[in-house]
């Protein structure tokens, strides 16, 4: 059993659970069952009970036949994991004092992309190398903790690294200091998946951030694909160059305006997570920019901005996939021009819906816009595909990576079906629902081209109630009709006799 986080203050029964690979409902029933020797929780988190980890550790050491079966399971990946997870706290505690809290996750980016290397230059002025000079002994532990022998292998692996770089926002605390530039595992994972990257594709990513999509991407792709980023925060961009550099993954990443700048590459492969309803106070000459093919996005420009950006970055042939807020999908005015030239150019391939929580700092729901210019496909798929995602049970969700594990693979599913003319059928899950309907050009233009899934879904009908419905009512109808018959005959002799 691997040592975990000693600095951390505590572990709740789900952290137990995640800890060992069982079910929470599994670690309360071993803490009723062996309730004398089970460790005593040591305080609370809001209703959640607390318990000292190296307790818990002793505990199970004692007690190892009940997780014999899951710990040996991917015993070093989960080893490497959670040595990093203890190198996060361990950064905490040598960095207090000396870097402000809002910016420790910056500061733990940025000596991540740097190597966490000592031999830094002197005129070079990043949070990490200022760190470096002004604190020598401390970013020698740093150094020492990231990589002593067994981490060194581990720190390499890009989706070992992506997965830490996630828990990052999570286990410091500053779920907003740098989260912004971050696209939660499963909005990647979705976006990976549907996009499909094929052998000598160019991704683009007109607004990258710390690259955390691009970098799902790589990970996705088993082909060899190019990949292309751009930022507008120079601090960032220099960051996400040393971030896939000392993951060895190619590509380059440009600092530059993407809105105002010079035009992106063209990519056969598109994807953004821009700011949700960004503003950019654009002027009128900005307003009238030849990119602004679809609708004019107005002072604010916002999605509408954002998704003639990926729109106009893409081949002939290409796909994209933006993440987005609801209000572009109903709203009135300039969003609803840019929603009746694209449907009407059959350029809008699929529309998801996901629920709130899949943000980091935020709980506000999402949407998934994936554009496709490829004709064939386009004439083969004239209807456009509107896909609702919901969580059973969304109060589980305390962060996006608590998202069910095969909600991406099925939500891409159902768009590569759409896509190829396959049958489309929705994956029944306990944790998550998927409704979908492919809605016509006419249909959408009654509706103002609002693209709501649930405007154009149907409610779910339990036609078997309905039946038991109409049998009783029919029973009802065949009772009255028997009382009317026997009524009629009582006044028929009521009659017979009065006039006898």
């Amino acid at each position: 059993m691997s040592d975990t986080s000693e600095n951390k203050p505590g572990w709740t029964l789900a952290d137990i659970a995640e800890y060992v690979g069982k079910s929470t409902s599994a670690v309360s029933n071993w803490r009723t069952r062996f309730q004398d020797t089970f460790p005593k929780p040591i305080s609370r988190d809001g209703v959640a009970l607390v318990f000292s980890p190296l307790e818990v550790q002793k505990w199970l050491e004692v007690n190892k036949h009940l997780t014999k079966n899951t710990l040996d399971i991917d015993q070093s990946l989960s080893f490497e994991l959670k040595h990093l997870e203890k190198n996060v706290w361990k950064s905490i505690d040598l960095v207090r004092g000396k870097i402000a809290p809002y910016e420790f996750f910056y500061f733990f980016t940025d000596a991540l992309a740097h190597n966490f290397d000592l031999n830094v230059k002197k005129f070079e002025k990043t949070l990490w190398t200022n760190f470096v000079n002004a604190n020598e002994k401390a970013a020698v532990q740093l150094h020492e903790a990231w990589f002593d022998p067994s981490t060194r292998d581990s720190a390499s692996k890009s989706k070992e690294l992506a997965k830490i770089f996630h828990l990052i926002p999570g286990l410091t605390g500053f779920d907003k200091s740098g989260s912004e530039h971050l696209t939660s595992i499963p909005l990647s994972k979705i976006i990976a998946k549907i996009i499909d990257a094929k052998s000598g594709h160019l991704v683009v990513d007109p607004c990258v951030g710390l690259g955390s999509l691009l970098l799902e991407i790589a990970n996705e792709s088993t082909e060899r694909i190019s990949l292309y980023g751009r930022d507008i925060n120079s601090a960032t961009t220099q960051t996400v160059r040393a971030l896939f550099n000392f993951n060895q993954i190619q590509a380059k990443i440009e600092e530059g305006d993407s809105i105002r700048g010079n035009q992106l590459p063209i990519g056969d492969r598109v994807v953004a997570a821009p700011p949700l309803n960004q503003r950019f106070n654009l002027s009128q000459v900005e307003r009238k920019d030849l990119r602004w093919d679809y609708a004019d996005p107005g002072a604010d420009g916002g999605d509408v901005a954002w998704a003639q950006i990926v729109l106009g970055s893409m081949t002939e042939s290409g796909i994209g996939a933006m993440i987005t807020s609801h209000a572009i999908l109903f709203r009135s005015g300039r969003p609803e021009t840019f929603r009746r030239r694209l449907v009407g150019r059959g350029h809008l391939e699929a529309v998801i819906t996901l629920p709130g929580g899949l943000l980091y700092g935020t709980r506000i729901p999402t949407a998934i816009l994936v554009f496709n210019k490829n004709s064939k496909q386009v004439v083969a798929n004239e209807k456009v595909l509107l896909v609702d995602v919901s969580i059973k049970n969304p109060s589980k969700m305390r962060d996006p990576n608590d998202a069910p594990d095969e909600m991406p693979r099925a939500v891409a599913d159902l768009v590569l079906a759409h896509r190829t003319g396959r049958q489309m059928k929705a994956q029944k899950n306990q944790e998550f629902a998927l409704r979908f309907v492919k809605v016509g050009r006419e249909e959408l233009a009654a509706s103002e081209f609002n693209l709501l899934p649930n405007r154009h879904i149907k409610p779910d009908v339990d036609t078997q109630g309905i039946e038991n419905i109409k049998g009783k009512i029919a029973q009802v109808e065949r009772r009255i009709d028997d009382l009317n018959r026997q009524l009629a005959k009582r006044r028929s002799s009521s009659n017979e006799r009065f006039t006898q």
